[in-house]
């Protein structure tokens, strides 16, 4: 596998995070590579585009994201499964998607162009409604648009349907299951499995966590809500309006140098 472009993706106002990427730029470009960035940002011998969408247009061969969870999963939904992610783990970050921290960046880049790797690929959902779509690599999140009222969810599941009081309702990929889910009592799943976690949010009846195989889930709120994709994205739904959520038809590619075992696990502490 050639890495002809190489695009370098930091956390947003960390300078550690653009000092790593300036000595992973260097060591890009000795390889023979071009590296590229997103304005603002701007590294050694680097081109700059001027937005997320040139990524595509690029055709870029790897993406490098420098910081947390956080910034691969700004990087995953840039580039939408056409070319995989390198997370690089930073000093004070937290998360399961890096595949290395800072001290070992010289040997992981000499892996990389000895192809010395293989390619992870794992599954990412999508919301749609009114022909907009929220891809999600960890969770879909609905929620209340307002404080006032506690919103009945009818979600059909397979042709089974349920009608349920709550504040929200959170639908997890199983690398997404250490996230939101887990912190309202949801399950650990391995990140190979191909199932969802359907997680309710202050349930009036107590309304139990699902575990499903991946299937198309329609949801109807009928008060205003909001969809949240990664805690990053957001979506305003008028009330009644149909939300479906089903597999995304590419999923995220990551760039992985050494086999993972139970990462959840290892993110929590045990």
């Amino acid at each position: 596998m050639e890495f002809k472009k190489v695009c370098i993706v930091t956390r947003y106002s960390s300078m550690l995070a653009r000092d790593i990427a300036n000595i992973v730029a260097d060591l890009i470009i000795d390889k023979g590579s071009d590296v590229y960035t997103i304005a603002p940002l701007s590294l050694n011998s680097s081109h700059v585009l001027s937005n997320e969408d040139m990524l595509k247009e690029e055709k870029m061969d790897l993406v490098i994201a420098i910081g947390g969870d956080g910034t691969a999963l700004r990087a995953v939904r840039w580039i939408d499964g056409l070319a995989p992610v390198f997370s690089i783990r930073i000093k004070g970050s937290r998360g399961v998607l890096a595949d290395i921290n800072t001290d070992t960046i010289h040997e992981a880049i000499d892996m990389i162009y000895a192809n010395k790797f293989y390619v992870d690929e794992r599954m990412r959902i999508h919301a749609i409604s009114n022909e907009e779509s929220q891809p999600a690599l960890n969770e879909i999140m609905i929620s209340k648009a307002s404080t006032l009222v506690t919103p009945t969810y009818n979600i059909e599941l397979d042709d089974y349907s349920i009608k349920e009081k709550m504040d929200g309702l959170i639908i997890s990929t199983p690398i997404g299951s250490s996230g939101y889910s887990y912190s309202l009592g949801g399950p650990i799943m391995h990140e190979q499995l191909n199932a969802l976690i359907i997680t309710p949010i202050a349930s009036i009846n107590r309304f139990p966590i699902l575990i499903v195989p991946e299937l198309d889930i329609k949801i109807k709120v009928n008060e205003e809500s909001m969809i949240f994709a990664d805690g990053q994205y957001n979506l305003k739904v008028d009330s009644n309006e149909i939300i479906r959520i089903k597999r995304h038809p590419r999923n995220a590619k990551f760039l992985r140098i050494r086999k993972r075992g139970l990462t959840h696990l290892a993110k929590l502490g045990y």
